[in-house]
């Protein structure tokens, strides 16, 4: 079984094409990949580029069984309200976790006003999400905001929080590791590495396959990494490839491309 625990859908194709749930499923079928999650990113950004909602994303869906959603919290917006909203969603188990986008929108991770979302996920026992590691080519962000160092702070005021660090900090992959060896509630998913809307070269994925070695020597393995792509920004063929010519055991390719997914979201 594979699961694809990164992926978008609406204005993210290549020139801002838009994308639907019937690509990705066209896409997972080319890839033999079994089941995709779907992260919503309604988000506040200044140039006033205009995501999708867990609600957009879950019409499109209409029930299928290969397809779960992430929702998102905008700062931007009154966070006890989207909460309210995403949680007859969640209760429904139609979306399985929350996103944060620190770097794209103006804020850290470890700002005061997100403590609702911590204790809110924490209670309800589902993942948060964070955007860790590069933007987009062409953000305007704040690219400060975005170092895993953020990532260990929570850990530690919510002991019982599930957290994934979207794209294992890259390029920041060393300090990642060591969060994720130091807390047990931290995960990684390895999306967004490769040069986006490209076909991935073969020195991108000796690099990539260099900096998980790197990753693997200090938490002393690949047992909390989480198979993802960020497609459309990449191909989940080639990405998929990429992620299986890593040097791993058996447990370890079952945790990383299935299991963890599973027990995570």
């Amino acid at each position: 079984m594979i699961i694809d625990a990164h992926t978008h859908i609406g204005a993210m194709g290549k020139d801002e094409a838009v994308v639907t749930v019937a690509d990705l499923l066209q896409s997972m079928d080319e890839a033999s990949i079994d089941m995709s999650l779907i992260i919503a990113n309604d988000i506040v950004v200044p140039d006033d580029w205009h995501g999708l909602s867990a609600n957009d994303i879950l019409t499109q869906c209409a029930g299928n069984e290969r397809i779960k959603v992430i929702g998102n919290i905008s700062i931007s917006r009154d966070i006890h309200e989207q909460l309210t909203q995403l949680q007859r969603h969640i209760e429904a188990k139609a979306v399985v976790g929350i996103k944060l986008y620190p770097g794209y929108e103006n804020f850290y991770p470890t700002d005061k006003q997100l403590k609702p979302v911590y204790e809110f996920c924490q209670e309800l026992t589902i993942p948060v999400v964070v955007h860790t590691g590069l933007l987009m080519v062409g953000s305007s962000g704040v690219q400060q905001q975005t170092h895993p160092t953020h990532i260990h702070e929570i850990a530690r005021q919510f002991p019982h929080l599930t957290i994934v660090m979207a794209h294992c900090g890259n390029p920041w992959i060393t300090e990642a590791a060591k969060i994720v060896a130091q807390n047990s509630n931290v995960y990684v998913d390895l999306s967004g590495f490769f040069t986006e809307y490209e076909p991935i070269l073969a020195k991108e994925k000796a690099d990539f396959h260099q900096k998980m070695k790197g990753f693997g020597l200090i938490t002393g393995d690949l047992k909390k990494c989480l198979f993802g792509t960020d497609w459309p920004l990449y191909s989940q063929k080639e990405y998929l490839a990429a992620v299986q010519e890593l040097s791993m055991n058996d447990e370890e390719r079952e945790l990383v491309f299935w299991e963890n997914s599973l027990a995570v979201f």
